[in-house]
């Protein structure tokens, strides 16, 4: 049992186009200075910038307790997501910023708990633009799907040895990871991938040629097979690609012919003239037809040394 991983990456258009609304989203650092005791936070706790735009926390949080250290209050940080409150292109900020809780205001918590957000905030938007639709998806995963396929099947060839047997049934492609943008998002162009692993079930050839042999011979040693006439089929009834077990029914053809033993022959012909030679060519079995020629063409009977006794044999 081979396995065989791809991952295949692409760019596509997105053809879409609806009215969105969406809010600015970004990463900010949120601090507790306060005191050592750890700080639940609720989602959709309001952060405020200095500018005034609003942002809410987009789930529950607890924010570690500080640290004294020297007698001196060493604040504790997490990271958490802040979505704007509004939608549109006015909470689209650039960083560094700094924020600070509305509800903590009037009480000594409000200047020792803040965040900060490094990157700012982006994504918001309000109007008509290009999304990606629900056929940019089908046809991004069809390629994707298509284009693994074709490119685990070339390294699969590639990669089996020459003395193993490799049928497409006996090859299983599963994709377990698709990253594909969610339908409606907006953007021009989306880019998506596909991880595909393909088990392929491979077997020696040459122990399936071998039993097709046994067969045909029977154990008769007094026949071999003729060259360029050995044939396997195999058909597939049963493939578990996770177990890596198949059920195969495979047959072939093949031509037999008797072997001449020449040792045999001579001893047989040797020292008779022609018409005897022939009576006893004729009641050999292993032998469809054959003529018979002296040399001198003044002899009329076979030498009495083997070896001035020569075959030739179609």
């Amino acid at each position: 049992l081979l396995e065989f991983k791809k991952r295949i990456e692409k760019e596509f258009d997105a053809t879409g186009e609806e009215y969105v609304s969406e809010k600015a989203t970004g990463m900010a650092i949120l601090y507790n200075a306060y005191s050592s005791s750890p700080q639940k936070l609720v989602a959709a706790t309001r952060f405020i910038t200095d500018g005034g735009a609003l942002f809410r926390l987009q789930e529950n949080v607890t924010v570690p307790g500080a640290k004294v250290e020297d007698g001196k209050i060493v604040p504790q940080s997490i990271e958490v997501e802040l979505k704007a409150d509004a939608y549109g292109e006015g909470a689209n900020l650039a960083g560094p910023l700094t924020l600070s809780l509305p509800g903590l205001q009037g009480s000594e918590k409000y200047k020792k708990f803040y965040a900060s957000a490094p990157a700012g905030f982006q994504g918001g938007f309000q109007g008509r633009a290009r999304v990606i639709s629900k056929s940019d998806r089908t046809k991004a995963e069809d390629a994707l799907f298509r284009e693994a396929h074709n490119e685990l099947r070339l390294e699969i060839v590639r990669k089996v040895p020459r003395d193993f047997v490799f049928i497409d049934a006996l090859a299983k492609t599963d994709v377990p990871k698709i990253d594909i943008p969610a339908e409606k998002t907006r953007t021009d162009r989306f880019r998506a991938g596909v991880e595909a692993v393909s088990r392929v079930l491979v077997f020696r050839g040459e122990d399936a040629r071998a039993f097709v042999k046994d067969a045909a011979l029977g154990g008769d040693t007094t026949k071999e097979i003729i060259d360029g006439s050995f044939a396997v089929d195999y058909a597939v009834q049963e493939f578990d690609s996770v177990n890596g077990k198949a059920n195969v029914l495979f047959g072939g053809s093949v031509k037999t012919k008797k072997i001449i033993f020449e040792h045999d022959l001579a001893s047989l012909v040797r020292g008779r003239k022609e018409e005897a030679i022939t009576t006893v060519l004729k009641s050999r079995d292993e032998l469809t037809d054959f003529s018979v020629a002296f040399f001198p063409p003044w002899l009329f009977w076979a030498p009495d040394d083997e070896k001035k006794i020569r075959f030739v044999i179609e």
